[in-house]
């Protein structure tokens, strides 16, 4: 089954000898353009392409453009965006911890970046410094039989929806599956390994001296001690992969490498499932998505924590990236709270804090009763301002601090507070069909 597999995912022939030649023909364009400038820069193709372990009609060219360490920063980003942008077409700028360009050539999705040309990794002056020793190193140890093993690896992690280290992914790179491969040597040894990981396993290919993590999964980088190469990985997507090694060994299926396509579930059976929830709807703006996920994801942590603040507790929260929209969504434990509640004090012993206690609420507005002593402990029931989610949302959610540029969006009123009825649109019916079903795609 899994040769099959490997049938499907392998470059033909034909695809290799086209990309070799748009590969040798933008190299000519960028040494071109480097003579042209008169400037020291060496171009290397790294990633996937250059290491041979790409998937059949998933090609992205990478190509660096290393800079002697003297070259100043902005020198080496300015010069290194005019290459790209001569070069390739339909290019846009992109922000990682630097810019780089982003365009089309000859009908494939390039990208060319600037980065220092140091002698070891450990001595990068940026991030992406390290990378062309990602590809020296796997092209030097990773053998023509483990690529293919590298390529099942990729595709059973696409397949459930954990390939990738992009923040709207938090799954596994693929210098991480190359490395996987080479320290357990196939794809069936990394799942049989992989399904007994514990919550924060350390993996390293040589027992070398390495600096303390504490995400869910390290795997130090065998070019850089001081790295994890698994940092992206979400506990949710390493818990997902776990699964999927225990399931797939005990039932192989090719589903778990090309799941069926989520189809909608009829309109009625998402209404009836959605009552109780609340949404806000912001307008989308217009960054990265890197820069983009992490922000919807604080933004729905500042949104749940205030909620919960003002004592409407959460039962479930989500965020939803659609094309021009990203949504909010929350099931409360009750959509209206009683008209009052019950403020705990401080113990009678503590006379400094009851002093506080009692003048802050003796006379207020807001008390309905009390302050008053019980068991012990101050008491006092206090009217609530804000009795129903959606108006507390509506008055608050302008004052939140939330992710910077969705923030921007809340503050200029870029938004809208959405009830049950309003959050069966056809933007969300995917996100909708995915919740109520709760199936793993290789389930579907």
């Amino acid at each position: 089954m899994e040769r099959g597999v490997l049938r499907r995912i392998t470059p033909s022939l034909a695809e290799r000898r086209r990309l070799k030649e748009v590969v040798a023909e933008v190299m000519e364009r960028i040494e071109n353009s480097i003579r042209e400038k008169g400037i020291d820069v060496t171009p290397k193709l790294v990633g996937s392409v250059a290491k041979d372990t790409y998937l059949r009609g998933s090609i992205d060219i990478d190509i660096f453009l290393l800079f002697p360490p003297s070259t100043p920063r902005k020198e080496m980003e300015r010069k290194g965006l005019e290459i790209g942008k001569e070069v390739l077409e339909d290019w846009e700028e992109r922000y990682a911890e630097h810019p780089y360009v982003k365009g089309k050539f000859k009908g494939y999705e390039i990208e060319i970046v600037p980065c220092y040309r140091v002698e070891r990794a450990t001595e990068r002056i940026t991030a992406v410094d390290r990378t062309p020793f990602h590809t020296d190193f796997i092209r030097r140890n990773l053998s023509a039989r483990k690529r293919k093993e590298v390529r099942l690896l990729k595709q059973f992690l696409k397949g459930i929806g954990c390939y990738g280290a992009e923040a709207e992914v938090e799954g596994f790179s693929g210098y991480l599956c190359e490395l996987l491969i080479l320290k357990y040597g196939s794809f069936r040894e990394v799942l049989k390994n992989a399904k007994d990981w514990k919550k924060g396993e350390v993996i390293k290919l040589h027992d070398v001296p390495s600096r303390t993590f504490r995400d869910p999964l390290i795997f130090i980088d065998p070019v850089d001690p001081n790295r994890n190469v698994a940092s992206a990985v979400s506990e949710e997507k390493l818990e997902i992969f776990k699964r999927a090694c225990r399931e797939y060994l005990l039932r192989p299926s090719e589903r778990f490498f090309f799941p069926r396509e989520l189809k909608p579930l009829p309109d009625e059976k998402i209404r009836e499932k959605i009552t109780g929830f609340v949404g806000i709807e912001i307008e989308k703006p217009d960054i990265i998505p890197d820069n983009l996920y992490p922000q919807a994801r604080k933004t729905l942590r500042r949104i749940i924590r205030s909620c919960e603040e003002n004592g409407f507790k959460i039962d479930d929260g989500r965020f939803v990236v659609t094309e021009d929209k990203v949504y909010m969504i929350m099931k409360p434990k009750m959509m209206e709270l009683d008209e009052t509640y019950i403020h705990r004090g401080p113990p009678e012993k503590e006379e400094m804090h009851v002093r506080a206690f009692l003048e802050k609420w003796k006379g207020s507005k807001d008390v309905v009763r009390g302050p008053y002593l019980k068991d012990g402990r101050w008491y006092v029931e206090v009217k609530r301002r804000y009795r129903r989610i959606e108006d507390f949302l509506r008055k608050n959610i302008e004052r939140l601090s939330l992710g910077k540029d969705i923030e921007k969006m809340v503050k200029e009123g870029r938004y809208k507070i959405l009830s049950s009825k309003d959050l069966l649109r056809d933007d969300l019916k995917l996100f909708w069909t995915d919740y109520i079903e709760r199936k793993m795609p290789w389930e579907r």
